[in-house]
């Protein structure tokens, strides 16, 4: 695997925290919010990674400025889907947010209100599948703390509904799921099983950790896996069409020097298999990436921040011999 950094001319402000979403079909990846120093965004960006170039998408009606949020994609019905998030308050007190936001290249942005779904949050987990959108954990309050529920939202229906109350791990930081089963129509979930990967230890976390759920029996089971990657990871990114965890460590604050080491894992196996790559971004906290759309093992990168330096820099990272950006 290599890096490669993209030129691109107009792209997102700097930023950390913000979210990224895939649409496969139409070979775009999606921007959404973030924050910068005591600022905080709601701009709207898609990336074309065939030109490549980021291009604004402008609307007067967008959610409130906020990060720490969650950004799917509905193939289905070529949505994006945000929820939850972080922002202040007038007084300067911090918010969590539990609104949930639907936007489609023709009707724009529009609010769905629901009677009864998850309490605000952020940093949680959240995967599209075919016909829902998971969420899993996360960080709200008040009182402040990390949660350990998972919820559900019909694409049809639009409509949450939970799942799994008891038994299940409770992650600090920012977990990440990934669908390792085939399609249901139980629960109205998408998938039969569900990884949850993330830190494990509170309130310092000192291990990560692989979960599995059993939609179908309600049942949290952990996964012994091998070579499992280090715990102070700082960007974890799944392939939904590869069912594969990219799970990255890029440099820190006290050791300047240390490169990228990365470890993946693909659905059905107990092994983590982890390689090193040279160079790339410094500014590896709160970076986002998704995958590169029709390149499966190839993931585009953008924004992060080091020592209190946010970065508004583009990055593929891929297969050296088939890298799409010279």
């Amino acid at each position: 695997m290599c890096w490669h950094r993209i030129e691109t001319g107009e792209a997102p402000a700097a930023r950390l925290d913000h979210a990224m979403a895939v649409d496969p079909s139409g070979r775009q990846i999606y921007l959404w919010g973030g924050r910068g120093g005591d600022r905080f965004f709601n701009d709207l960006w898609a990336f074309s990674p065939d030109q490549p170039a980021w291009k604004e998408i402008k609307n007067d009606t967008a959610p409130s400025a906020r990060s720490g949020h969650s950004l799917v994609f509905d193939p289905a019905s070529k949505r994006l889907i945000v929820f939850g998030g972080f922002s202040f308050d007038s007084s300067g007190e911090v918010k969590f947010h539990s609104d949930l936001w639907l936007y489609s290249a023709d009707d724009g942005w529009s609010r769905e209100f629901f009677s009864a779904g998850p309490a605000g949050r952020a940093w949680h987990a959240a995967l599209a599948t075919q016909d829902a959108m998971v969420i899993f954990g996360g960080f709200g309050g008040p009182p402040h703390y990390y949660r350990q529920d998972i919820w559900s939202l019909d694409f049809r229906e639009l409509s949450f509904r939970r799942a799994a109350t008891d038994g299940g791990p409770l992650m600090a930081g920012s977990p990440v799921l990934l669908d390792m089963g085939g399609p249901t129509s139980l629960l109205a979930f998408g998938p039969s099983a569900l990884h949850v990967f993330g830190r494990v230890g509170m309130p310092d976390p000192t291990r990560t950790g692989l979960w599995s759920l059993q939609i179908e029996l309600d049942v949290w089971s952990p996964v012994e896996s091998r070579n499992s990657p280090d715990h102070d990871f700082t960007l974890a990114a799944r392939d939904p069409t590869g069912k594969m965890l990219l799970v990255g460590r890029g440099p820190d604050e006290e050791d300047e020097d240390r490169e990228w080491s990365f470890w993946t894992i693909t659905a059905g196996d107990e092994e983590w298999r982890d390689f090193e790559v040279a160079g790339g971004p410094a500014t590896a906290h709160r970076l986002a990436c998704a995958a590169e759309p029709g390149r499966p093992g190839s993931w585009i990168c953008f924004g992060g921040a080091h020592r209190r330096q946010l970065s508004a820099e583009t990055w593929s990272l891929s297969p050296c011999e088939e890298s799409s950006v010279e």
